[in-house]
This record gives structure tokens, C-alpha cells and sequence, in this order.
């Protein structure tokens, strides 16, 4: 697996282990002007003009995974006894259909050596891969468990995807002129070499390889469109990623700001269609209550195809897969999961949190609860877990809760805020006003001893706290 193939798998297995929404009444307050104007300065100084990508030419392929390793042999007059090892056999490949086996060291390959010194004996064995035509048999002298064999492959055409890439027009809507880059390449006679070089910029980011498959036309699953375009435009870098920004930020800006919105453009970004759910005409707590529960089902339903055994790994591995050689098996489980039906299951609780509609359910409540004493306004146990509803005072928050909606004041949040548990797979924490001490510092706060929250109602506490 490749770092541009972990990227859709990375942002999947985030939303797997933490599905969580979490806002603050006093986020984005500050609207700032943002604009989706074109950058003049790219125009000028390094837009090139993209001709007709050139025709995919098939490459030969032998299919297996390699390191290096010394032999000591005297058939090769080698300086280094340095051969390629086989370190892996794809299913399906001439290598498999051949008798290749982990472990195999290949001394030779159409009566070619293939021993060179360590650091390029594994370039210099591609190569000679490389030279064989496509369909063409080839000898192999194969040296297994310190025994000498011979086998026979033949060459096929490396599997690879047409990739798709993303489109981005505004970033091509430049004056038909050459630009600052374009001007000095022709002036300098390389103009050509750059045309290579971005050919082989195409080429290289459609040699994906799908183990164990033939040669399909579609994408690799594991390659975002965004990626390949970055691939091939690399020039574009900065010009894109102020037009993915914007996209982002435009829904936060507005003036009521809209979070289903900047899902919905984030979902473009992993190549998903998501569906934008209709904002809720009625805006009240147990309005909210409804969506949260019916946001618990749907996020269920979409998990529902995994095994106990395999949620439980998401939970435990997916945010730090790469640490003990887990990383396969988490996104085999991830792909599993129909992520479009995942985000989905976000939208209509996603669309009640605008601007507009937090002011209103702020006010709803204070019209339910206002009239309540003490630090907790509001506690009952839902089919969603634990929902509280606390006053303006400077409140300490415990224990985990799906729902905490919090009317003011400097509070501290001791537990997972927002954050989901087992059993709380969807969490959401609304606080209005305050000066909120960040999540991080929790770790470094203390509680006065006369501050008991597990017996206080909802495991808040309205002492003020302490720092160490």
C-alpha cells in the first residue's frame, strides 16, 4: 500500500472510529469576507496549457514484491553477490503462475544476472523486467532453501487503471497567453522535456496496480481523483488548494452558516456523491432529539455488514493503524462499509446545525427550562445515551453524554465531549458563551475535593475548577 492510496482509506477510518459532530455556539462568530476569485498570479507566472494526454503504453510485468539479499555462488561473476528476493508472490501473475514462492532469491532472468550491488540490484532487476516483450516466455534460475531450480514465465502486461482526475475549471480559465514558466521553457529549449516529464507525470499516476485482478478500465478504488489530478498538474498545487479551501470555508462564512454543507463538499473530495438533506422546518429540542436518534439508526444500519469482532478493531486500531502492522486488515473492514450511506446518515443532523437554527433551539430551551434551578436544567436517558441540558453557570461535565446542551458560562468538560463511546455512537456537545478551557488542558486540571461529580446530577459540578 502506497501513501496516495491511504488517503480515501485514512479519512474513512476516521469517521468510522470517531462518528462524531461536535459544536460550539461560538464558533465561527466572526464571519470574514472570502471571495472565489481567480489568482491572477498563477496565470501569469505558472499556468501551462495541458495538450492531449498521450496513449498508455502496457508495461511488462512479473508480479511479485522484492527486497535484496547476499548469496554465495560462483555461477555469476558478480563483484557483489547481491540478488533480488522474492518477498511476495500476487495472485494471479506470471510469478504465481510460474511456482515463484516467498523467500525465492532469482539469480538470473532470460539468462541475464541479476546480481548488483545492495542499494540498486532491485532497480536493476525491474529494468531487465522491463525489457522483455509483453507475452514473451523467459528462463528463471531460481535459488530456494540453498537448492538450485529452473522455471519458466510468461511476460504479461502490468494491470493498471485508467485513473480519473477532478476537474477543476477555474483553475484552467486563464488568458490564452503563455505564462511566466511557459515563456522561459521555450526560451530555454526545454519546452519539450517539460512535455516528457509531464507525460510521465499521466503515465505514473495510472500504474496502480490491483493484485490478483486483470487489467480494468475503471479507477482504482484507492486513488481520489484529487490525488491524480495533483499528480498530473503538480504546477497547479498552490491555485487548487486556494479553490479547495474556498469551497470549505464559503458555507462557515455565510450568514447562516451551514455544516451539512461543508460535508457535503468535503464528500466530493473522497469521490462521494452525497445527498444534501432539506433543512428541518421545525427548530426545537425535541426536534433534536428526533434527528439525533434517527441519525444513531441510520449510522447503525450503514455498520451494520461488519462483524462485532471488526468493529471492536475500528475502535481500537483505526486511528493508529500503522503502529503494529494492522493497516491491511483496518481497510479491508473500512471498504467494507458504504461510506456514502455512512455520511448520509450525518446529513439531517448535520443540516439543524445552522446560525440561525442554534439561536432558536438556544432560545426554545431557555423557554422549556429556564424556570429550573441548578446546574443541570434538564437529564434523561434516551434510546441515544444520557442528554443534559445545563444553565449558564461555570459547569463541570463528567461523565460521557450523547447530547450536552450547555446555555453559558466558563465550563470544563472532564469527559469525552462530543466524542463517541461504545453504546454512544452518535455525540454532539452545543455550548453557548463562555470562556471553555480547550479539550487538551483537561488532562492538567483538577477538581477541588469537595466537588463530587459522580454523585451530582448528570456528574456535573458547579464548583469552579483549578489548575495545578
Amino acid at each position: 500500500m502506497n501513501l496516495r492510496g491511504r488517503v480515501d482509506g485514512i479519512f474513512l477510518i476516521i469517521l468510522l472510529a470517531v462518528p462524531v459532530i461536535s459544536c460550539n455556539g461560538r464558533f465561527l462568530s466572526s464571519p470574514q469576507s472570502v471571495t472565489l476569485r481567480g489568482s491572477p498570479w498563477y496565470c501569469d507566472l505558472l499556468h501551462m496549457p495541458s495538450g492531449p494526454y498521450p496513449a498508455l503504453r502496457p508495461k511488462p510485468y512479473l508480479g511479485i514484491y522484492l527486497s535484496s539479499r547476499n548469496v554465495e555462488q560462483s555461477t555469476f561473476p558478480c563483484k557483489e553477490n547481491t540478488f533480488v528476493q522474492v518477498e511476495g508472490v500476487i495472485d494471479g501473475t506470471p510469478a504465481e503462475k510460474a511456482g515463484l514462492k516467498e523467500g525465492d532469491v532469482i539469480l538470473s532472468l532470460g539468462g541475464e544476472p541479476t546480481c548488483s550491488t545492495g542499494e540498486n540490484v532491485i532497480a536493476s532487476f525491474r529494468a531487465i523486467v522491463e525489457k522483455q516483450p509483453i507475452d514473451s516466455i523467459v528462463g528463471l534460475d531460481v535459488l530456494r532453501n540453498d537448492q538450485r531450480l529452473t522455471t519458466t514465465a510468461r511476460i504479461s502486461a502490468m494491470p493498471r487503471h485508467v485513473q480519473r482526475e477532478a476537474a477543476h475549471q477555474e483553475t484552467g480559465q486563464c488568458p490564452d497567453r503563455h505564462s511566466m514558466l511557459g515563456n522561459a521553457l521555450h526560451a530555454q529549449g526545454v519546452y519539450a522535456r517539460y512535455s516528457k516529464i509531464t507525460d510521465g507525470l499521466y503515465e505514473n499516476s495510472n500504474a496502480v496496480h490491483n493484485p490478483g485482478s486483470a487489467d480494468e478500465k475503471e479507477s482504482h478504488p484507492l486513488q481520489l481523483s484529487e490525488a491524480t489530478y495533483m499528480m498530473r498538474h503538480p504546477l497547479s498545487a498552490g491555485e487548487v488548494s486556494r479553490e479547495l479551501t474556498q469551497k470549505l470555508v464559503m458555507p462557515l462564512h455565510g450568514k447562516d452558516w451551514s455544516m451539512g454543507s461543508v460535508i457535503h463538499e468535503a464528500a466530493r473530495l473522497i469521490d462521494l456523491e452525497v445527498r444534501q438533506t432539506e433543512r428541518p422546518t421545525e427548530i426545537s429540542f425535541p426536534a433534536l432529539l428526533r434527528i439525533m436518534e434517527e441519525t444513531k439508526n441510520n449510522a447503525e444500519r450503514a455498520l451494520s455488514n461488519l462483524t462485532k469482532e471488526e468493529k471492536t478493531m475500528l475502535q481500537e486500531k483505526a486511528l493508529n493503524p500503522w503502529d503494529d502492522n494492522t493497516w491491511n486488515d483496518v481497510l479491508k473492514i473500512a471498504m467494507k462499509v458504504n461510506r456514502a450511506q455512512l455520511l448520509e446518515a450525518f446529513s439531517p443532523l448535520l443540516s439543524f446545525l445552522t446560525r440561525d437554527n442554534l439561536s432558536l433551539l438556544k432560545e426554545d430551551l431557555i423557554n422549556r427550562f429556564g424556570q429550573n434551578r441548578g446546574p443541570v436544567l434538564y437529564e434523561a436517558m434516551t434510546p441515544m445515551g444520557k442528554v443534559l441540558v445545563g444553565g449558564s453557570g461555570p459547569n463541570v461535565y463528567g461523565e460521557d453524554a450523547a447530547l450536552i446542551l450547555d446555555l453559558g458560562g466558563d465550563d470544563l468538560y472532564l469527559n469525552n465531549a462530543g466524542g463517541t463511546r461504545p453504546g454512544i455512537p452518535v455525540a454532539l456537545v452545543i455550548d453557548w458563551g463562555g470562556s471553555d478551557p480547550p479539550p487538551r488542558t483537561a488532562a492538567f486540571l483538577r477538581r477541588p475535593p469537595f466537588c463530587t461529580p459522580r454523585r451530582s446530577p448528570g456528574s456535573l459540578c458547579t464548583t469552579p475548577w483549578a489548575a495545578f
